[in-house]
């Protein structure tokens, strides 16, 4: 519990720092009622969550999904749904439709399979949090193309849903050497993530700073890649940390 409090700080603090300058889902799908006309889309999430009816949109592949834990009440993004609603928000919702295992951003762009989920970003979620990368290093995916298609992603978010706040979480380091000892370096998939969230007045969310080193003790992620009950503990804190923290 002292570690997960230390995170809560932590991120707190960092969150204020790193935001823009001004299937199935957890709960059934309410349309959010937001339009375009906020100043900012941080001012749009903070009027949700002030409102009781913040929405958050999960996109990403297998470690924005958790279905590593079998427990759904376990996963980061239940813990977030369910924390958001006992702390004052009773009707947030956080829909999970778009994560999936196995995908990376090429499946999500125009045209291509996992497409729809981003087209139902229309629904104006209050946030859409994104996760993608581990994947496209692991499938030794060129860098800039992996920006490209990111940034098309990005792009067709702001299109059909201006209003909606964008976090890109860059995940904790994969330390299992049967990736690591056949892939390049992940440090170019992390930079690139940080350079599209700030070129895009996004939130930046660097999960890799709550988890400890390389996890020898296997004490977050048995396998050295997908977290357990306890690493998606700390996906939630930070999760939570940072979307509260753009707000007081």
């Amino acid at each position: 519990m002292k570690r997960i409090m230390s995170y809560v700080a932590m991120f707190v603090a960092a969150a204020a720092l790193l935001c823009s300058p001004s299937a199935a889902t957890t709960t059934s799908v309410a349309t959010s009622t937001t339009a375009a006309t906020f100043a900012s889309p941080r001012d749009a999430w903070c009027v949700a969550l002030a409102g009781g009816s913040p929405t958050v949109d999960a996109l990403g592949d297998s470690l924005t999904l958790g279905d590593s834990v079998s427990d759904l009440s376990r996963r980061s993004t239940a813990l977030l749904g369910e924390a958001l609603r006992s702390d004052g928000a009773p009707n947030a919702q956080v829909w999970i439709g778009g994560a999936i295992g196995g995908s990376a951003t090429a499946d999500y762009v125009a045209g291509a399979k996992y497409s729809g989920h981003i087209e139902f970003t229309v629904n104006h979620p209050s946030v859409v949090l994104m996760g993608w990368g581990t994947n496209d290093w692991a499938g030794n995916i060129p860098v800039a193309q992996f920006s490209v298609q990111y940034q098309q992603i990005i792009d067709r978010v702001h299109t059909l849903s201006p209003d909606s706040l964008i976090v890109l979480v860059h995940m904790p380091w994969i330390y299992n050497t049967s990736l690591t000892s056949t892939r390049g370096s992940q440090l170019p998939y992390r930079d690139a993530i940080r350079a599209l969230a700030t070129a895009n007045g996004a939130v930046y969310l660097a999960e890799e700073w709550g988890f400890r080193g390389d996890d020898l003790n296997q004490e977050d992620m048995p396998d050295r890649i997908h977290k357990n009950a306890n690493g998606q503990n700390v996906q939630f804190v930070m999760m939570l940390a940072t979307l509260r923290a753009l707000c007081f």
